[in-house]
């Protein structure tokens, strides 16, 4: 158990939180997945989930994370400023997010990360903290065990998907796509990045009957997750990122509906571990 990886599920929902009684059952908090790899915590988005995170973190005395943004539409990073770990002095945060066109990532994560917004400003952060610029296609190292490859993605801001994977460990090996619309090529394009993957990570905003009032808002739907897991050949596919108005009861059913035609999807509920 000792190279196990755990995957934890710390927010599920797109665009706001949600904490209404209706949605106790799967989660209310928007995205954010942790994965303990023993040696590094490497955390896909930074939305309100990653609150629960800290507490994770301090019982395990870690102070290294490495934090991968897929965009800063405010759902995926909302949970920044009040991440305890970059107010640790003895703590080392590493931010990896996509260059932007005229500006620099820093830049735009200050622009947030700044009053009138939050009291505190990214100077503030008392943390050792590194902030990598990527652009789409580029492939980087965490430690000495980790590569991380990046694809382009299909929404309406500049958007990454990531593939986690260990060296020399193929079946050790994470695709994050949040937020994707599935246009022809960017199926294809997904198809490859996920070939072979342990665990597709999938943008499953709308229900497959709403998809088709929301062509254009940069989302997709568990059924489309399934065709491309299974084009992929992936072993595990976790539908995520819930659309905000999706009650326990919706969900419930939208499961029961893809379980019934794929059987290695889950959908994800906040709390939820997964090993590999």
């Amino acid at each position: 158990m000792e190279n196990m990886w755990k995957v934890s599920v710390r927010g599920v929902r797109g665009a706001m939180p949600r904490m209404d009684r209706d949605y106790m059952n799967y989660g209310g908090n928007t995205s954010c997945i942790s994965v303990d790899c023993k040696e590094e915590v490497v955390v896909f988005d930074a939305g309100s989930g990653l609150l629960s995170l800290s507490e994770f973190l301090q019982n395990q005395k870690l102070k290294r994370v490495h934090i991968l943004l897929t965009h800063l539409h405010l759902d995926h990073i909302m949970g920044l400023p009040a991440f305890s770990l970059l107010y640790d002095p003895e703590a080392e945060v590493h931010l990896y997010g996509q260059k932007p066109e005229n500006s620099a990532f820093q830049t735009q994560i200050g622009a947030v990360f700044h009053p009138p917004y939050w009291p505190l400003s990214l100077k503030d952060c008392k943390a050792s903290l590194h902030i990598h610029e990527l652009c789409a296609g580029e492939s980087f190292s965490i430690g000495s065990r980790l590569h991380v490859r990046t694809l382009l993605g299909s929404h309406p801001d500049p958007c990454l998907y990531y593939r986690l994977a260990s060296f020399g460990e193929t079946d050790k090996s994470i695709v994050y796509a949040l937020d994707c619309e599935l246009t022809k090529e960017m199926e294809n394009q997904l198809s490859d990045f996920s070939r072979d993957c342990r665990l597709l990570i999938w943008d499953s905003n709308f229900a497959p009957e709403d998809i088709g009032q929301h062509r254009g808002w940069g989302h997709s739907t568990w059924e489309e997750g399934v065709r491309v897991g299974r084009t992929a050949n992936v072993k595990q596919l976790l539908a995520t990122h819930y659309d905000l108005h999706y009650k326990d009861n919706f969900l419930k059913k939208q499961e029961y509906r893809a379980k019934q035609s794929c059987n290695f999807i889950e959908f994800a509920r906040e709390g939820m571990e997964i090993t590999l």
